[in-house]
């Protein structure tokens, strides 16, 4: 899959494209020495909680460049081996979309004040944007949104290395994926690894770093976006949806349920006045029922992937049956 796409890639590097580039470099040379502006240094007013919005270039700079890269890749690739539909390029705008809203809108300091919004954005973060993402089939376009030059002095030696190859085919493993994607949900749910991520910026990049990466391994098994194929049947696809619903319905129903409050760092009151353990009840709800509801909502998906390719399958050999009976009739 990486040889084709190294040798089908083609770009032009025009100037506008370098200009954009070097802003967006420059971007994240400024956030490399700058701390964003959230709840996690001030406390700010509840008065005005709805434009707490966050000035985080390294944020800013990631959903620029991919929207970027992948809308010039879809208009450099003039003779597409494969169609990509209008759903699809809708998809992964309204991901990356997503992705902004999660890091960037009032949703990022109120996550540090409220468990509601802590789980609203780990919805968006975890489950949200990397579907529609992935559903946007981006690797083509994206790589081929890069310049020519850097396509071919990095990416081309990257996608042909051995060691890289061989780690890549680990991170599609069916059994290793779920299991990291499962253990991250459950390490950040316990009080101190927790409560420390919501009080520590550093760590609290960490817990969306590592959320989001497995989150993104998880749904690239899942979805198999074109033109990668995945060797994971639909029927073990399904069995892997199932077994990571009833870990995620457990643990939202151990703190929906529980009679005391588990994390301390949102403080008490919490903002607006919301009740501790109200607020803690609504957000594992949010992690519990409406995980699990899109969660089937895809599993009901692959249903119609795995009919349809086995129609397909069926009309195939129905197809050869004819061609033999009437080349030996012939």
């Amino acid at each position: 899959m990486f040889h084709s796409l190294s040798r089908g890639m083609f770009a032009a590097g025009s100037i506008r494209f370098r200009i954009l580039a070097g802003a967006l470099l420059a971007t994240a040379a400024v956030a490399a020495f700058t701390v964003p502006v959230s709840a996690h240094s001030d406390e700010p007013s509840a008065d005005g909680a709805w434009s707490w919005w966050v000035f985080d270039p390294l944020a800013i700079v990631m959903v620029l460049g991919l929207g970027i890269l992948y809308y010039r890749g879809l208009k450099d690739w003039k003779k597409r081996s494969r169609p990509m539909h209008k759903w699809q390029i809708a998809s992964f705008y309204a991901g990356i979309t997503v992705l902004f809203i999660a890091l960037v809108s009032p949703i990022d300091p109120l996550s540090d004040h409220l468990f509601i919004f802590h789980n609203v954005q780990h919805l968006l973060l975890r489950v949200t944007a990397p579907a529609l993402i992935l559903l946007g089939a981006p690797l083509t376009p994206v790589l081929r949104g890069l310049p020519l030059g850097l396509r071919q002095s990095l990416v081309r030696p990257l996608v042909s290395n051995p060691a890289l190859r061989k780690i890549y085919r680990t991170l599609q493993n069916p059994v290793l994926v779920p299991a990291l994607f499962l253990i991250t949900l459950f390490f950040w749910a316990l009080p101190g690894p927790h409560d420390a991520a919501v009080d520590d910026l550093a760590l609290h990049y960490l817990m969306h770093l590592t959320m989001t990466s497995t989150s993104f391994l998880f749904w690239w098994l899942i979805i198999d976006p074109k033109p990668h194929r995945s060797n994971v049947h639909y029927g073990v696809r399904i069995l892997i949806m199932a077994l990571t619903l009833l870990p995620n319905t457990v643990l939202g129903a151990i703190i929906t349920f529980a009679g005391s409050i588990q994390y301390e760092s949102y403080g008490d009151p919490r903002l607006w006045g919301i009740d501790p353990l109200h607020d803690q009840r609504v957000g594992a709800l949010i992690q519990w029922l409406v995980v699990d509801m899109m969660s089937l909502a895809v599993t009901i998906v692959i249903f119609g992937m795995w009919y349809q390719r086995e129609q397909q399958a069926d009309r195939e050999k129905a197809r050869r049956r004819a061609l033999e009976r009437a080349a030996r009739s012939s």
